[in-house]
């Protein structure tokens, strides 16, 4: 085994940039920058990654705070930034650095969000555009996008998930608009996919021990409009109203709509790469929505809601207008940011602000029962850490609830169940049916990790 000295061994931990000695280099492969430049960025490492020579040259912040909020510049991330909607709904929205949004709900894709402006015939997605700064607070987040050949044309785009529901709002604002502008709005791609928390998850690609070098990236953070997806969708259209499934009579479906009136069909995705192209396709072998509007001179400010529904449920916007609901959902996210706090470090004060949002969607309501994570492992698990986020944001009801739930389905009687067996069928991460943890009323109660159960002796019992 080769041995490492303590401030190698810091560095291969993430914990100091430096560049380490030449025994570590050959470690590294020789593709690991070539993959890096696919993304239109400079190498790229997580924590716990090596450091090697040409990430060493580059290495810089990828984002800055401030006002509470993660900003990014110019970013070229997909999907990156999770947004999750409140328990029991379990629907995810992944926002990223790029103004796309992307809607989950297990076991499904049900679908991208994306806007273009047309002017004088001609546009691009705003995706695209060469100026985009994007914000991250608490489970709201917001992009202003701009490109200097369109004057002083600035769109301010903010999107949250929905409260009390599955899927998003969404809020532009728009300034420097010309008489003749007009908006497109599309949104296509669904896909059967089960597991679909896991596979999406930005960062989950195992232990950092194992995947050690290369780009840690995963595919779908390049992945925006996706027209492949669109084949077999089934598309459907009334008045101002979409409806879009993965496949006909799938049991989850996306709908949604803008509050400003326009024109809504159903195109073909194989002209997606041009909005323009797209607003004047129809469908035929890859249907996609595709939406226009006219934009009012000067100032414009328009709302979409867009909600994973099943075949005949109500739609939230039945009870109130969309800009209601927008109000009410970034509402809900200010009273969960249990903590804010205002230091000399803007990156602490955001970061503070931004775990709050994680640890309220990992939690199940009624009763209380915290999951191991939000994304991959979207599970309920006993004794996992997540409970001390809980802890220091104040949410203590929360965790006397679970505490009380766990508590009443104890079994008391060992029923001849001694040792440990984690489940291989759940790849070892869950204890099995025949484990000594199930039985055992001292092991139900404690806080550890249960793929290496460890008894807690109490006087008079074995």
């Amino acid at each position: 085994m080769m041995k490492t000295t303590r401030r190698e061994f810091l560095s291969m931990s993430g914990s100091l940039l430096w560049v380490p000695s030449s025994p570590l280099w050959a470690l590294e492969p020789e593709h690991s920058t070539a993959q890096a430049s696919v993304y239109g960025e400079g190498p790229w490492r997580e924590p716990g990654q090596l450091k090697d020579r040409a990430y060493l040259k580059t290495a810089a912040q990828r984002y800055s705070a401030k006002d509470r909020e993660i900003v990014g510049h110019n970013r070229t991330c997909f999907n990156n930034r999770p947004l999750y909607c409140e328990p029991p709904n379990d629907c995810v929205i992944l926002a990223g650095d790029r103004p796309f949004l992307r809607l989950l709900a297990e076991p499904y894709v049900l679908g991208g969000f994306s806007l273009a402006l047309l002017r004088g015939g001609h546009g691009r997605w705003l995706h695209e555009y060469p100026e985009i700064e994007s914000r991250y607070r608490c489970g709201k987040m917001s992009w202003q996008i701009w490109d200097s050949a369109l004057g002083d044309l600035r769109f301010f785009l903010t999107a949250v998930p929905l409260h009390g529901s599955g899927g998003f709002a969404l809020r532009l604002r728009a300034q420097g608009l010309r008489p003749g502008d007009r908006l497109v709005w599309a949104f296509g791609g669904a896909a059967h996919e089960p597991g679909v928390r896991l596979k999406w998850d930005p960062i989950m690609r195992g232990s950092p021990k194992l995947y050690r070098t290369g780009d840690p990236r995963k595919p779908e953070a390049s992945l925006g409009m996706d027209p492949a997806r669109c084949r077999a969708n089934h598309a459907t259209v009334t008045e101002d109203i979409f409806r879009l499934m993965a496949a006909e009579n799938d049991t989850i479906m996306a709908t949604g709509k803008s509050d400003r009136a326009g024109t809504v069909h159903v195109a073909d995705a194989s002209a997606a790469s041009d909005p323009a192209r797209l607003l004047s396709s129809t469908a035929h072998e890859l249907p996609m929505i595709c939406g226009v509007i006219e934009l009012n001179t000067d100032t414009d400010q328009l709302h979409w809601v867009i909600e994973a529904l099943t075949p005949g449920g109500e739609p939230a916007w039945q009870a109130n207008t969309l800009t209601a609901l927008f109000d009410q959902s970034v509402a809900y996210l200010t009273t969960i940011e249990r903590v804010q706090i205002e230091t000399p470090d803007a990156r602490l004060d955001a970061a503070v602000a931004s775990v709050c949002h994680p640890i309220d969607a990992a939690c199940d309501r009624d009763p209380s029962v915290f999951r191991h994570g939000c994304m991959a492992f979207f599970i309920q698990f006993l004794g996992w850490r997540v409970l001390c986020g809980a802890t220091a944001l104040g949410w203590h009801e929360r965790i006397r609830s679970e505490a009380a739930h766990y508590a009443a389905i104890q079994v008391k009687q060992a029923n001849g169940r001694l040792e440990a067996h984690a489940d291989p069928g759940r790849q070892y991460c869950i204890q099995g049916q025949e484990s000594r943890f199930w039985p055992r009323p001292d092991l139900a109660c404690r806080w550890a990790h249960v793929q290496h159960p460890v008894s807690v002796h109490r006087p008079g019992h074995p």
